[in-house]
């Protein structure tokens, strides 16, 4: 079924490729506004989005993620990582990567890794991670 007599912006063009062009959209864009959102104008496509939310990082207050990311030099997803985790500095991060190649205690023995450690008791990886996550610190525990 073609699309035919398209408002946009308070004009009138003759198909949705008319209008995505004129607007410089794609037609995929253009059909999901006005086909199936049903808007009618740039304020309708705009108005349904919510503002970036504000960031402090550092004790410096970045008006969004995308802006923090960039001045702190990592990638978006990275620093919404470390806020999710409640990190609101870089020296809140602890040093040593992951927790897989930090350093573990379990039964009174301090292992190099948790792989290490998940081998040594015979259990696997995650599960070694899910013991020391509930705050266990030996077999008599679990």
């Amino acid at each position: 079924m073609k699309i035919t007599n398209i408002e946009w912006d308070g004009k009138h063009y003759p198909s949705i490729k008319a209008a995505a062009e004129a607007a410089g959209v794609t037609y995929s864009a253009m059909y999901a506004r006005v086909v199936t959102r049903g808007q009618k104008c740039t304020d309708d496509f705009t108005r349904g989005f919510r503002s970036p939310r504000s960031v402090v990082w550092d004790g410096v207050n970045y008006p969004s993620l995308r802006k923090a990311a960039a001045a702190i030099g990592v990638p978006i997803e990275t620093l919404r990582h470390r806020i999710n985790r409640g990190y609101s500095r870089t020296g809140d991060i602890p040093k040593g990567g992951s927790g897989w190649r930090r350093p573990v205690v379990w039964n009174g023995v301090r292992y190099g890794t948790l792989t290490d450690a998940a081998a040594a008791c015979g259990v696997t990886v995650g599960q070694m991670c899910t013991r020391l996550r509930k705050g266990y610190a030996c077999d008599a525990d679990v």
